[in-house]
C-alpha cells in the first residue's frame, strides 16, 4: 500500500482492482518533550500538577534536607506515567 506522506492519503485497491485514495487515519497528538505521553492535558496543567506533587514531597518530609531538583523530577516522572496511563 503506497503512502503519500505530505498529502495524508493512500490508496487501496479493493478485491475487484479499483483504487480509491482515502485519508489516513488520524493520531493523537503526543508532546514532543516526551515521546509517548499523551497530551491529555494542557502544558501549563501538566506542570501545576508537577509543582504540587513535588511540594508535597519536600512537605511530608517537613521541608528540611532533600533535593527540590530531586522532588521535581520524581514528581515529573509519576505524572508523566499517569498521564500515559490515562491515554
Amino acid at each position: 500500500m503506497p503512502t503519500d506522506a505530505k498529502r495524508k492519503t493512500r490508496e487501496r485497491t479493493n478485491n475487484s482492482g479499483v483504487t480509491r485514495t482515502e485519508k489516513k487515519a488520524r493520531v493523537p497528538r503526543r508532546d514532543a518533550a516526551k515521546p509517548g505521553v499523551f497530551l491529555l492535558t494542557t502544558p501549563e496543567r501538566r506542570q501545576k500538577m508537577i509543582s504540587e506533587s513535588a511540594y508535597y514531597k519536600a512537605e511530608r518530609r517537613g521541608f528540611q534536607g532533600g533535593d527540590p531538583t530531586l522532588d521535581w523530577l520524581e514528581a515529573e516522572a509519576e505524572i508523566d506515567a499517569s498521564l500515559a496511563a490515562r491515554a
